[in-house]
This record gives structure tokens, C-alpha cells and sequence, in this order.
């Protein structure tokens, strides 16, 4: 299972390990065609500013900037149980928090063009296959919903589901893009029912 960019990584794995591959459940994942099918300018400037606002957490984190201005690497801290938050605030104003996302995103076509290795017509072993979507225009990367992708990242769920065969497409009716914390019952039964199936 793989959330959001973690998609790109489970989708590869799936088609190069295919023996070692039972399920795959894909939660608001990236779609390995999304170059091709957004405007490249739209798509560069959201990725270019995305960039540059991970690149200034990185360079401010070590004299504290990120933390005096409230600005922790991730968006999702105030979601989660109040009893972690204070652990999960402190690892998401460290350096190496910025840092690994910043070489994350410089990685993100490099790790859509280990698709291309496998040709036009790359194939998914034959094992159940769901994708999960979101609905609300919610918790997304900063800049998607401003620059426009939205859309285009909805229809990209949709295309995903259909370029796999005998994929299934579940709508996560009251979830932005961390379905896992919007509807953690959605996943957890998406999985329980996954891996029933495999073990029949």
C-alpha cells in the first residue's frame, strides 16, 4: 500500500517483484502519467514553488526560522492524536525533515521515468489492485489547488484505476488527500477485505 508520491514507489515494486507481490492498494496516489497529461507550465510552477518552499524550510530549519514562523514540514500534525503531536511538531522542524522531502520531489521524475525502463506497455501482475480517491480539495501539497491541478489530479485518480486491469476505484466521499486520516475505517477495511481475498 502506498499514499499519494509512496504510490509511485508500490506501483514499480508491484511491476518489477511480481512474485513477491500480493495486493496493491494505491490511497491518492500519484499517477505515473501525470507529466503527460497536465500542462507542463501549470505542472512546473507548482513543482518549481513547491520546491522552492521546501528548499527555504531546509535552509532556515537549523537557525530555527520554520519554528518561529509555525511553518513544521508536514501539514497534517494538527490531525493527528494530541498526544503524539508534540514528538511529531519536533521532527517536522528538524533540517533533515526539510531535507528529505526537498530530495524527495527533485527524485519525483526520476523515480515516474524507472516506469518508461519497463516500456509503453508496462504490466501489473495478476493480484487485486484498489485505488483509493478523495473527494474534498483538502490537505493537498501546498499550491496544487491554487495553480488549478486539482482537477486534473481527480481525473488522474480516474485514469489510474482504468490503465490497470481489473482495478477497482473506491471514492472516499468525505476525505481530502490523507484518506488514512480522514476515513482510517475506509482503508483499514479496503485492506482487511484485500487480504481476505489473497488468502482464499
Amino acid at each position: 500500500m502506498g499514499h499519494s508520491l509512496g504510490g509511485i514507489f508500490v506501483q514499480l515494486f508491484a511491476v518489477e517483484h511480481p512474485d513477491e507481490t500480493a495486493g496493491v492498494i494505491l490511497v491518492e496516489s500519484v499517477n505515473k502519467d501525470m507529466d503527460k497529461k497536465i500542462p507542463k507550465e501549470k505542472l512546473g510552477r507548482f513543482e518549481n514553488d513547491l520546491k522552492f518552499l521546501t528548499f527555504m524550510g531546509k535552509m532556515g530549519a537549523p537557525m530555527g526560522i520554520p519554528r518561529l514562523l509555525r511553518m513544521p514540514s508536514s501539514i497534517i500534525i494538527p490531525r493527528l492524536p494530541k498526544d503524539i503531536q508534540p514528538v511529531a511538531y519536533s521532527l517536522a522542524y528538524r533540517t533533515k525533515s526539510y531535507a528529505a522531502i526537498y530530495d524527495e520531489l527533485d527524485a519525483m521524475h526520476e523515480s515516474e521515468a524507472e516506469f518508461e525502463k519497463q516500456g509503453t506497455a508496462i504490466k501489473f501482475p495478476d493480484v487485486p489492485v484498489v485505488v483509493l480517491s478523495a473527494t474534498i480539495p483538502r490537505d493537498y501539497p501546498p499550491f496544487m489547488v491554487s495553480t488549478g491541478l486539482y482537477g486534473s489530479w481527480k481525473q488522474l485518480q480516474t485514469d489510474l484505476a482504468k490503465s490497470i486491469l481489473g482495478a477497482q476505484q473506491i471514492i472516499a466521499d468525505k476525505s481530502g488527500h490523507f484518506i488514512q486520516l480522514d476515513q482510517p475505517g475506509l482503508v483499514i477495511d479496503t485492506i482487511d477485505k484485500m487480504v481476505e481475498q489473497v488468502r482464499r
